[in-house]
């Protein structure tokens, strides 16, 4: 099937294209491995499900820009859209992520100040009138406290 010169343009550009979409789903996904700390069973999942999802997109891309038929210069512009996005692109989105992270770990700071002052003053006065209720609670964990270190040092004896 011979294509037109613009219709190859428009393939290569939307391949690029896919790179560049590529490259900004990968940052999104390296943002939320590196801010949650995910163990090594989990970064595996999640590089397997990334590289999934970039697979479907790549091939809804090449589907949708040239019916199907795989041409060489498509993936050269998966690759070419991948490496400019992380060249030029990738710094930038990383430090708006840390800032939208830097937002809303903001937010809920400023919220549970929020809340924390009525919940103080309402711990203070439901626990005014029971202050012997707060001494006997308080015996209570001290005593659970160093139980649970005497039973976790006869654990660790008997390994």
């Amino acid at each position: 099937m011979i294509l037109s010169v613009s219709n190859q343009t428009f393939i290569l550009l939307a391949s690029i294209y896919g790179g560049l979409l590529l490259g900004l789903v990968f940052d999104i996904y390296r943002f939320f491995r590196n801010t949650f700390k995910f163990g090594k069973v989990t970064t595996v999942i999640g590089d397997i499900v990334f590289w999934t999802a970039g697979l479907i997109l790549i091939l809804i891309i090449i589907y949708r820009s040239s019916s199907g038929l795989v041409r060489v210069y498509q993936l050269l512009g998966f690759s070419m859209g991948m490496v400019a996005y992380m060249k030029l692109l990738s710094r930038h989105t990383q430090k708006l992520l840390f800032m939208f992270k830097r937002c809303i770990t903001g937010f809920a700071y400023a919220f549970i100040k929020v809340i924390r002052g009525p919940a103080v003053w309402a711990s203070n006065v439901l626990w005014k009138p029971c202050r012997g209720a707060k001494k006997a609670a308080g015996r209570l964990l001290i005593k659970m406290k160093q139980d649970t270190q005497k039973y976790m040092l006869l654990i660790r004896k008997k390994r």
